[in-house]
Order: structure tokens, then C-alpha cells, then sequence
């Protein structure tokens, strides 16, 4: 499954993806492996989904709020640390329009699941 995170990271800093990095690297590196100077799409992808699957930091399952069709109340959870998202600080012309977005491209990735 793509994520694409990489246009959500740019929004980040250099330290606070180091920060991240450091965190949640062992998810899917084994030590001797891990590049933490990376900033490859791959491992943006890798980590962005393991930080948002902590629902430590978060509070929420995300991923049971997305099932449950919770979409505005994770896009407005996200949308402190993503202000691009809308929902607050910087609310844009695209905020009406992320269910639709989000809705199409799980559409998609669903129909690539079952055609494997």
C-alpha cells in the first residue's frame, strides 16, 4: 500500500523527522540496518504509518476511527500536528473537499487488494 506521506513530511522540520525517525525505525529495521540520516519516500512511508498507528501518542485508534467512517475526526486529530489538513489554523480550499480525496483513494487501494 503507497502512502505518500512525503508531501505531509515536508511540512516537517529537519529534527522533528530525525526525532521520528529514531522512534519508530526498529518497526521495520533490524539495528544494524538502519540508515537514520535517510529521508528515502520508502521509509517516510514506513515511518508516518507507524507513528499514526501509535495510539499512544495519538490517544485514538486511528485506524478503528477510519473504519468506523470517522474520517472529519481524524482529519481534525491530525490536522495539530498537519495544519495543512484544514480544521484549524489553516483551513484551505481543498479542507471540503479530503472525504471525497480520502474516499476515492481508498476505493482504490481496496480494488488493488482484491486483485492480487
Amino acid at each position: 500500500m503507497q502512502y505518500s506521506s512525503r508531501s505531509l513530511l515536508n511540512s516537517y522540520n529537519y529534527p522533528t523527522w530525525q526525532e521520528k525517525l529514531k522512534k519508530y525505525h526498529h518497526k521495520f529495521f533490524n539495528s544494524s540496518s538502519a540508515n537514520l540520516e535517510s529521508f528515502e519516500p520508502q521509509i517516510q512511508d514506513k515511518v508516518v504509518y507507524a507513528w499514526l498507528n501509535d495510539h499512544h501518542i495519538w490517544g485514538v485508534d486511528i485506524a478503528v476511527l477510519l473504519k468506523q467512517g470517522k474520517l472529519n475526526q481524524v482529519l481534525q486529530l491530525l490536522s495539530r500536528t498537519w495544519t495543512s489538513l484544514g480544521y484549524g489554523t489553516e483551513n484551505n480550499q481543498v479542507t471540503p473537499l479530503l472525504s471525497q480525496v480520502y474516499q476515492r483513494v481508498l476505493a482504490e487501494e481496496l480494488a488493488v487488494i482484491k486483485t492480487r
